[in-house]
């Protein structure tokens, strides 16, 4: 996926181990075997500040039946809220 090439050059923040996460949640309603990629990536994301609480659990529907989405979903945040990761524009136009 793209987003594994956008953690490979950019920094290792925890909203974009979060999407990568929700990427591959997404593609697990198709494809069970991304299941546990995608808690991987949820779990970095946790574990760089992402706060449980805010885990969006419709977009992890596919995930809420594993005892380890579980677990990380009711877990504690971390005492400092991750920083968000900064946003480039595209400066070419389509």
């Amino acid at each position: 996926m793209e987003i594994d090439r956008a953690l490979e050059i950019g920094p290792k923040n925890a909203d974009l181990y979060y999407f990568e996460a929700f990427l591959y949640a997404r593609a697990a309603t198709q494809d069970k075997t991304l299941r546990n990629p995608a808690l991987d990536y949820l779990e970095k994301a946790v574990a760089k500040g992402f706060p449980p609480h805010k885990i969006d659990l419709v977009s992890f529907t596919e995930l809420m039946q594993e005892v380890r989405f579980r677990k990380l979903s009711q877990s504690a945040p971390l005492q400092v809220e991750a920083a968000p990761t900064p946003r480039l524009l595209d400066p070419v136009r389509d």
